[in-house]
């Protein structure tokens, strides 16, 4: 039997709170069951936790949850949050039965007002799904804005030729490139019922956004946000600029000491924060394989030669070598430099920066090496999604794409609110903000997930081969019998010396 105290006792503080920390968590259907245990501990507070449950849940678990539900508030909530949902879902029939059995039933004012919206119909225009783009049309980033919009655009032809089974309205607001009332512009965007948000550009605005959201449960991607200061709900950027370098010094390492088992490892990498993230994450990583990292150096990427680093990691005869650089003209300044300071017959892995087409084009003959990379789009492959989404974009507007990335990142975006729409089958906001929490999603900057507990996305790293400045296949095997090869080579000619000496 159910014992029922008072709304402000230790035990309904204590399952309030609790209903709190799992849906913070993504345990939303267990959030509901403890309040359905607890009914009489549902405050104000926690009546909104139970809201954002509901909104969470799929919609199967929410039918079950509603007909568990016994008739009173929380039952009455619960019978709300499903009609709204299975209005969204375009089963009005079923919506208006559930309305009516809220109305019938003592439910708390707020739902009432929600089933007699939907009894009235304005759940039906299934027409009016909007998604907000929150991006600069004028200032100083406008062309920038525009490249990101046209990067969209393409996403939403995708969807409209595939018959997508919400159309979809554009709902565009320009922040002036920084100089408007942000606070006022997301005002207008929830006003307006988009069901997510694509914007802002710039990681200050991004940070304001997310948290000046009324609703967290808003689903929001960030293009181009390159940092992200404190984590938000439901708030996601494409482009961090650290785990641009972490995952792939993460993923080579893996390869390095796992798929190829070797042992003694080095890196080269640039002073500052972002480059000793990368050391640090490439010797955990390198670690947990049984490899261990047997020298490292920083390297100032604003000089112009690299002996003294190259000399430190070589004099260590690591197996390979991984170098992380910051920008392409350091990768198109150091490569050279790697076989001319008396490295060969070294595997060396460069990070993400050696497939970029602009240092591609110029690192023709300057290997010397058994060169890898591990990057995350492939964009010299005439088969890459990179590619198929360069030749969309070129033929829509009639301009080449050449090597920027923010049209793609554009698309990649709203891809991820378009896929998540699709996935939901609603335009329930909360709904599509959990539905993009599960997709993998295949993009025009490669194949990436969100990540909740960082606000920022993980792509998978590809690992290629670069010879003759092109990106091949990489076949593991051929790449370790090269190095045995070349070991056994350098142990004949040491051998040759020794005896000639």
């Amino acid at each position: 039997m159910l014992v029922v105290r008072s709304t402000g006792s230790l035990r309904d503080l204590a399952v309030n709170r609790l209903a709190d920390i799992r849906v913070r968590s993504g345990e939303e259907l267990a959030a509901l069951r403890l309040l359905l245990e607890h009914p009489a501990a549902l405050s104000e507070e926690s009546r909104r936790v139970m809201r954002q449950a509901a909104a969470a849940v799929t919609l199967s678990e929410l039918e079950e949850m509603a007909g568990l539900a016994a008739p009173g508030p929380a039952g009455g909530l619960l019978r709300a949050e499903l009609a709204r949902a299975l209005a969204l879902a375009g089963r009005e029939d079923s919506a208006r039965v559930v309305g009516r059995r809220v109305l019938n039933e003592d439910a708390w004012p707020e739902d009432r007002t929600l089933a007699r919206q939907i009894l009235a119909g304005d759940y039906r225009d299934r027409a009016r799904v909007r998604v907000g783009l929150l991006l600069p049309r004028s200032g100083r980033f406008a062309a920038a804005g525009e490249l990101v919009e046209e990067g969209a655009r393409i996403a939403l032809q995708e969807y409209e030729r595939a018959a997508g089974s919400l159309p979809i309205e554009l709902v565009i607001e320009d922040d002036r490139s920084g100089q408007a009332d942000l606070a006022d512009l997301v005002e207008r965007l929830e006003q307006r019922g988009v069901v997510a948000l694509v914007g802002p550009m710039r990681s200050e605005a991004f940070e304001d956004v997310a948290r000046g959201r009324r609703d967290p449960g808003l689903l929001l991607i960030s293009p181009t946000a390159t940092e992200v200061r404190r984590p938000a709900e439901n708030a996601f950027t494409l482009w961090a600029r650290d785990r641009r370098h972490t995952d792939v010094a993460r993923d080579l390492a893996r390869f390095l000491g796992g798929d190829a088992g070797l042992t003694r490892l080095g890196i080269l990498y640039p002073y500052g924060p972002l480059g000793e993230d990368s050391y640090r994450t490439f010797e955990e990583a390198a670690r947990q394989t049984g490899a261990s990292v047997v020298a490292a150096s920083g390297y100032r990427p604003d000089t112009t030669t690299f002996e003294l680093p190259i000399a430190q990691v070589h004099a260590a005869s690591p197996q390979a070598i991984f170098i992380d650089a910051d920008a392409v003209p350091t990768v198109l300044q150091l490569t050279p430099q790697i076989p001319y300071y008396g490295v060969e017959g070294s595997i060396i892995a460069g990070s993400a920066l050696w497939a970029a087409p602009e240092a591609l084009r110029q690192l023709e003959g300057t290997m010397g090496n058994a060169w890898i990379v591990g990057a995350y789009v492939d964009r010299s492959a005439e088969t890459s999604p990179w590619v198929t989404f360069k030749d969309q974009y070129e033929r829509e507007y009639r301009k080449s794409l050449r090597d920027n990335m923010l049209p793609a990142l554009g698309y990649d975006a709203m891809r991820l609110v378009l896929a998540a729409l699709a996935r939901s089958g609603t335009a329930d906001p909360a709904r599509v903000a959990r539905a993009a929490r599960e997709l993998e999603v295949a993009g025009a900057t490669g194949l990436f997930r969100v990540d909740p507990g960082t606000s920022t996305v993980i792509r998978r790293t590809l690992i290629r081969a670069l010879r003759d400045g092109e990106l091949h296949p990489l076949d593991v095997a051929s790449l370790l019998r090269w190095r045995d090869a070349e070991a056994e080579e350098a142990a004949r000619r040491a051998a040759a010396e020794e005896e000639d000496g």
